[in-house]
């Protein structure tokens, strides 16, 4: 593992996803870019509903991106976005299926209208979906992709997934967005029409957590391949988060929750065990 960025992509993934950004550093070297080139259009996509105000704004810039994966868009505009254009290069190689990142951007175009999820197993499927499909595409960026360590590195991403989606409710919420699932809210008697930042949201978080731990635990019975450890060490960012929410008293509005947890020490024990 090094500390030195590779290049212009890795400096944006570091800016906008410092955790992704940390767990690629255990990629060798001279496969280190693949992973930064789809982790940089991740954040890009990711950031699309906070930078724009209007639904139809937001759903134009991701329909620019599927043209883009789909190679639909003009040359000359690709070539003045770096992100753009490393993934068509990517693209253009034939490892990465591209169903993988259209699937993301499908996702994310869902959440663009505040929509909640009806119940935990929506949002079950909304973390398959973006960071599934994510972990997936990277792995076959890295030629690791036989089907154990695939089912290692989606699992660990969907347990991901559902500790940042239950860290990020106060985000969420201010953006007008009740992200906690609506089965959860009624399952402990939530209304989520009164829902704020004095909501104890103890029962829902948990639920959430623990459907995060036992997602992992299923993903650790698959055999990774030591190339493709690096992209599974998600996982132990999830059981962290989780453990940080769990001493939180499983409150999601402590200000500390939200921010950036790398973990490299833990990611560094995992990583030379060959475990996640």
């Amino acid at each position: 593992m090094t500390d030195t960025p590779v290049s212009s992509l890795a400096l944006d993934v570091r800016r906008h996803d410092r955790e992704r950004f940390t767990t690629a550093l255990f990629i060798p070297e001279r496969r280190r870019e693949s992973a930064f080139v789809l982790y940089a259009f991740n954040a890009e996509v990711a950031r699309i509903k906070s930078l724009t105000r209007e639904p139809l704004a937001g759903a134009i810039r991701l329909q620019w991106w599927r043209d883009v994966v789909m190679q639909d868009r003009p040359s000359r505009e690709v070539a003045h976005h770096p992100i753009a254009q490393a993934l068509t290069e990517q693209l253009a190689s034939g490892r990465v299926p591209a169903d993988l990142l259209l699937g993301l951007i499908d996702a994310k175009e869902q959440d663009l209208n505040n929509q909640p999820f009806e119940s935990l197993a929506q949002m079950l499927a909304y973390a398959d979906a973006t960071a599934g499909n994510l972990s997936a595409a990277v792995l076959h960026a890295l030629d690791a992709c036989d089907d154990s360590s695939l089912a290692a590195a989606r699992g660990a991403g969907i347990a991901y997934a559902l500790t940042g989606l239950a860290r990020s409710i106060p985000v969420h919420l201010a953006q007008g967005w009740i992200s906690v699932p609506l089965d959860l809210l009624k399952g402990f008697g939530i209304d989520p029409r009164t829902l704020s930042a004095k909501t104890d949201l103890t029962g829902p978080v948990r639920r959430i957590v623990e459907q995060s731990l036992s997602t992992l635990d299923i993903a650790r019975e698959s055999q990774a391949d030591k190339a493709a450890v690096p992209v599974c060490l998600l996982g132990t960012l999830a059981q962290g988060h989780g453990k940080l929410l769990r001493k939180a008293g499983w409150n999601p509005f402590l200000s500390h929750l939200s921010a950036p947890h790398p973990m490299p020490l833990a990611l560094a024990w995992r990583w030379w065990r060959g475990r996640f």
